[in-house]
């Protein structure tokens, strides 16, 4: 499972810039570290849903002139992207489950459109419609919704998606891709929403009787977040350090006046 966090550089400041107060850029780190911490929350909370992506924040270094043209650098996020990469099939022999590997997601119908979903773990509602656990109608190629009869014996879906009831042809699981899938944004912990339109995929995968897992690895991002809890308390004492130093620096002063 990728690293989330570890992509996530933090950028000290450049050493041609003037020399500033230490907790200027102390004060910037925390706030990025309590981005960090939100994000990896976020992570860890949705670590178990099936296709879930996990987050990652970016940092950079920042410059700006003060009144009398110093330049004071400090850190601040740059953004926040989806890791992308395939999470593990998980084997279930469930034919109802089905696992995407490679780019692209399941059409569904909900009442405000139509949203895209990496979780393939699908279910038959009381009128045989393939449906997420939410309800929410599963989409063929075509946009119409996909019934699967009660009195079937065989129910296949082959990699690229094509449908087979009893053997017999029964249309095409509709998946589709996107050409900037950091612009989709998350609903809930499954579903995304697009403002493009998607085109019919042709990269990805489907392996029938699995689910994808999410990319989140806990192990990691609880280490993560302990690492991340542990340079903010650092980061305070440094800062109370310094303000302490400050105090002492002014009382000397004053005593020599």
């Amino acid at each position: 499972m990728p690293d989330l966090l570890s992509k996530s550089k933090v950028v000290l400041p450049n050493p041609k810039v003037s020399v500033q107060k230490p907790n200027i850029i102390l004060l910037s780190l925390q706030k990025v570290q309590e981005e960090q911490l939100s994000v990896s929350s976020q992570n860890m909370a949705n670590a178990m849903h099936a296709g879930f992506k996990g987050f990652i924040l970016s940092s950079e270094e920042c410059v700006y002139k003060t009144h009398d043209k110093k330049r004071v650098s400090y850190v601040k996020s740059s953004g926040m992207t989806r890791d992308l990469s395939d999470g593990a099939l998980n084997m279930t022999r469930n034919p109802l489950d089905f696992g995407l590997s490679g780019a692209g997601y399941f059409v569904v119908q909900t009442a405000n459109g139509k949203r895209y979903t990496r979780n393939g773990r699908f279910t038959l509602d009381k009128e045989g419609r393939l449906v997420t656990s939410s309800g929410n109608p599963v989409l063929s190629q075509t946009g119409s919704e996909i019934r699967i009869p009660k009195d079937i014996k065989y129910f296949t879906v082959s990699r690229d998606g094509t449908m087979f009831i009893n053997g017999n042809k029964a249309g095409r699981l509709g998946v589709v891709e996107f050409k900037n899938e950091q612009a989709m944004r998350l609903e809930g912990s499954s579903l995304l929403s697009s403002k493009e339109d998607g085109t019919p995929g042709t990269k990805a995968l489907i392996t029938q009787g699995a689910f994808e897992e999410s990319n989140v690895s806990v192990m990691d991002v609880s280490i993560k977040l302990i690492n991340i809890i542990h340079r903010f308390e650092e980061a305070q004492l440094l800062i109370k350090q310094y303000e302490e130093l400050q105090k002492q620096t002014m009382n000397a002063s004053a005593k020599n006046v």
